[in-house]
């Protein structure tokens, strides 16, 4: 690990993974003294952070590379066989455990390929992109850059969820959409938050029976809620991967 970046989560994988354990003391004060300049870069923090996904991670670290930016795959995150058979040596629990034990209530993706960065399928240079301006959820096209926010998973459940500051998902209530709490967290199904994904490459809202649509297909811009309809290019979207069992797409027909 180098300057600054992952060392919170892989301080944490270690102590709970290998015997220890982390205590919240109410009242406590921690400081946090900042420097007056950065010191550190991009490049660190994600060398960073692969060297804690190839350590600690096991078969769970497939989920990481799923999200991993474009932009940042090229950081290599260097020899870590030292940190391996150190890890082996004091014989730590591996990370199936530690989502058993220590915490359960963790998300886990499925093993499905409706993931990634959603594209329209007449212009691949634009994504679809989620921000916030004051209280209201903006979902537009603008060009891909492929982090957290252009990041979309489509589950089982027909959550599509994303990773806008936090693991949320996309709700649609007739007149806007808005970002909440998923079922793992909720442990309820909001009906306006079911979305399925055809092979015609509709992605339809189940309780409206509506499609996501482009407004403009040749520029950055807004998205809307349209009748669908699988002539109509602005609906077409594609994943950059795809799910196509059949029984997958069968659930969520209306």
């Amino acid at each position: 690990m180098e300057v600054w970046g992952g060392e919170n989560v892989e301080m944490s994988f270690r102590i709970w993974m290998c015997g220890g354990n982390l205590k919240i003391l109410p009242c406590s004060h921690i400081g946090h003294v900042s420097r007056n300049v950065v010191t550190y870069s991009r490049k660190t923090f994600w060398k960073n952070v692969r060297r804690v996904a190839e350590v600690w991670l096991d078969e769970y670290k497939i989920f990481f590379d799923h999200r991993l930016p474009e932009a940042e795959k090229q950081q290599k995150p260097g020899n870590v066989t030292e940190r391996i058979n150190l890890r082996r040596n004091l014989k730590c629990h591996d990370f199936k455990w530690y989502l058993e034990n220590v915490h359960p209530d963790q998300y886990v993706p499925e093993d499905l390929d409706n993931y990634g960065k959603l594209t329209s399928t007449s212009n691949s240079k634009f994504c679809l992109d989620v921000s916030k301006k004051g209280k209201s959820v903006l979902l537009m096209s603008y060009p891909c850059h492929g982090y957290g926010n252009q990041f979309f998973e489509l589950n089982s459940k027909g959550e599509l969820r994303t990773e806008y500051l936090n693991d949320v998902c996309i709700v649609w209530l007739s007149d806007r959409f808005i970002l909440e709490d998923c079922y793992s967290k909720t442990k309820a199904r909001n009906p306006n938050g079911i979305w399925s994904y055809y092979k015609d490459k509709l992605l339809k809202h189940k309780a409206s029976g509506k499609c996501l649509t482009l407004k403009n297909l040749s520029k950055s811009g807004d998205v809307e809620m349209k009748k669908c309809d699988e002539k109509d290019a602005c609906q077409h979207w594609n994943w950059n991967h795809v799910h196509r069992q059949e029984e997958f797409l069968t659930n969520f027909k209306t």
